[in-house]
């Protein structure tokens, strides 16, 4: 068990640690250059209906989800009607795309010259206008901008930023309505009475039909309280940046060297682990080796054991096989033309024969003497 933490320990010390300090290391420096920390998150498709939708639409036409690529938008990017991005004129322009968002790629029609997609407008922009991104950016479109209609006198919503046209006029919008929701800014024709050729792109909705939704231009100045905006902050180090706010975010930029770096400091820990793994197995190999060489060791002993034993009972034997092969004397005359040898008497005999001039005192056993009695006593 104690195997077992220590090297759940060295895996999060080795592996773990490293790869956390990594993660809010990058964390830091995105944070530091305004970016977000991950450009892909649940909340993207909650919170971007649109987005998920303008997605969906794109899977329909034959494009597939790693084929959308997005581009952010430069100053005075017009979104034209035509291929031709020479003209200008409002009967080719829908309208100005909101700086610092973005627009779906859909084709480069040449080096000059791409086909994108803003909202629901597919159209044309100059490719000096834009700037391609390699991310899924998470408000790639202006939203929840909305303005008012004045109090005094209303307006129409038309198919084109001109006044002059009656046949152009899609709905009229009463004094006073709220909350028409704006999309882009155009220029056009100044009205009779008007000051400037500022039109606003917008999606209006009536309060008799809120089925209905009217898309089109409205005169700006028959609006009020227009909502303020902020630009997009993603992909900041590709937008300008005003010369009192110029922030120098060279220390923060990951070159090549530090991406090496870590790089390393992330893998240094795998190999390690690798190795004390290897080393761990290539130990107990040992070890076994070892414990296998030791039992070995004791059955070869064994084994001899066993031999001298089984030596010793085979010569045993053959000494029991020798006197049963010997024959049973039973008469003297067995006993013609043999040799007779003398057999070394035993340690006991000493005590028989008689003899005790070779033993010594403490060897010869103690007898009772009696005295001499004539047997005519005993009677």
């Amino acid at each position: 068990m104690k195997k077992i933490v220590s090297f759940i320990l060295l895996v999060v010390s080795l592996l773990v640690v490293p790869f956390a300090f990594t993660i809010a290391s990058s964390v830091k420096i995105r944070s530091c250059l305004h970016k977000p920390a991950f450009y892909i998150n649940s909340s993207y498709i909650s919170n971007n209906f649109y987005n998920t939708y303008n997605n969906f639409d794109m899977i329909a036409k034959g494009y597939a989800v790693s084929q959308v690529k997005y581009a952010k938008v430069k100053e005075n990017c017009y979104l034209f009607k035509t291929s031709d991005v020479t003209d200008s004129s409002y009967n080719n322009v829908w309208f100005f795309i909101p700086e610092t968002y973005f627009v779906t790629i859909l084709s480069e029609v040449n080096s000059m010259i791409t086909r994108v997609q803003y909202k629901n407008k597919i159209g044309y922009v100059a490719s000096d206008t834009i700037k391609q991104v390699d991310f899924v950016p998470l408000n790639p479109t202006l939203e929840n901008v909305m303005f008012d209609i004045t109090n005094d006198v209303g307006t129409q919503i038309r198919s084109s930023p001109n006044a002059e046209n009656t046949s152009n006029i899609l709905g009229v919008i009463p004094a006073g309505t709220t909350n028409l929701s704006y999309v882009a800014t155009a220029l056009g024709d100044i009205p009779t009475g008007g000051t400037s050729n500022v039109w606003y792109y917008a999606l209006y909705s009536p309060i008799s039909d809120p089925t209905s939704v009217y898309e089109g231009y409205v005169y700006s100045g028959k609006t009020m309280n227009l909502t303020n905006y902020e630009a997009n902050l993603e992909d900041i180090e590709n937008t300008e940046t005003p010369a009192d706010d110029v922030t120098d975010f060279d220390e923060y930029i990951i070159n090549g060297t530090i991406k090496t770096v870590l790089i390393i400091l992330i893998c240094v820990p795998i190999v390690l682990v690798f190795v004390l793994l290897v080393a761990s197995n290539k130990r107990k190999r040992n070890e076994n080796l070892e414990d296998d060489l030791n039992q070995g060791g004791l059955k070869s002993k064994s084994k001899l054991e066993s031999k001298s034993l089984k030596a010793k009972d085979k010569d045993t034997i053959t000494n029991y096989k020798q006197k049963q092969a010997r024959p049973h004397i039973t008469k003297i005359d067995q006993l013609e033309g043999k040799s007779l040898t003398k057999k070394n008497k035993p340690y006991y005999a000493k005590f028989i024969s008689g003899n005790t001039d070779s033993l010594n005192d403490e060897a010869v056993p103690a007898f009772p003497t009696y005295e001499v009695i004539d047997d005519d006593d005993l009677l």
